[in-house]
């Protein structure tokens, strides 16, 4: 499962921001596209972090962040992370984990 982490000035502490593909971003300063789902959420932390990891995040694959501030419509490309295989685990770990953070376990 791969994750998105950003620290970043455009999102304030306790900002919800969404993770959407990079395409639901649009030319003007507007929300996204209300047919583009976010893919995941999670508030900025009090150290300025945000940390999203979720089963719909593709590893190596480009995102922006979003999160609507005072108004404001703002905006962050970002790339997932790249999920590193744990050899002690064998396959039949992966795929049991890969269904637990899907909800099909």
């Amino acid at each position: 499962m791969a994750s998105v982490t950003l620290t970043s000035e455009k999102f304030p502490v306790d900002t919800t921001v969404g993770i959407y593909p990079r395409s639901a971003r649009p030319v003007s300063d507007v929300a996204p596209a209300s047919n583009v789902p976010v893919i995941a959420s999670a508030a900025v932390d009090a150290a300025g972090l945000l940390t999203v990891t979720n089963a719909g995040i593709v590893d190596n694959a480009p995102y922006v962040a979003y999160a609507q501030v005072s108004g404001e419509h703002r905006y962050v490309g970002v790339r997932s992370s790249i999920t590193v295989h744990n050899p002690g685990t064998g396959w039949a770990g992966v795929v049991a984990a890969r269904r637990a953070g899907a909800g099909t376990a």
